[in-house]
């Protein structure tokens, strides 16, 4: 009867920000690591370790069990929208971006503002001049049409 083959060595997993610790209004904000060790047993051979065991209940099987001193370790990332923003320079940086696309619109508005104040006074303005204009005129463009009238009378 063929000996049953196994390798042993030591796995350590370690999941990076899996468990969440503090959850605001539904939301993960922080997380901790999980880390977790344990032996694992593989077949040495291609084939299983439960193809190769004899079916008669009579027979005594010998294991064979290689144990071997190098550690695997698993290292695995979840990415959490944190990490989106530290990709982008942090908090600061994110809410500066933003905050330089909010400036372009208030400076439009300020300029589009500046723009009606300076047209309502300079109409006012205008007005004023204009109506300053006429009644320091009225008593000439009087006698104009008084003439034009005349010359139309003498015409007829």
């Amino acid at each position: 009867m063929d000996p049953i083959k196994l390798k042993a060595f030591s796995k350590t997993n370690i999941r990076i920000g899996e468990i969440p610790t503090l959850n605001i209004l539904g939301y993960a904000l922080m997380f901790r690591d999980n880390n977790y060790t344990n032996i694992a047993i593989k077949p040495i051979e291609d084939k299983p370790a439960a193809y190769r065991i004899p079916t008669e209940v009579s027979t005594i099987n010998t294991v064979v069990l290689d144990f071997s001193f190098t550690e695997e370790i698993w290292i695995y990332k979840y990415y959490q929208f944190i990490d989106i923003v530290e990709a982008l320079g942090g908090i600061g940086n994110a809410v500066g971006l933003f905050m330089a696309e909010l400036t372009m619109l208030f400076i439009w508005l300020f300029f589009l503002d500046m723009i009606r104040i300076i047209y309502s006074r300079y109409k006012h303005d205008w007005t004023l001049v204009r109506n300053a204009q006429l009644s320091e005129n009225v008593s000439r463009y009087k006698r104009v049409i008084a003439g034009l009238l005349e010359k139309k009378n003498e015409i007829t």
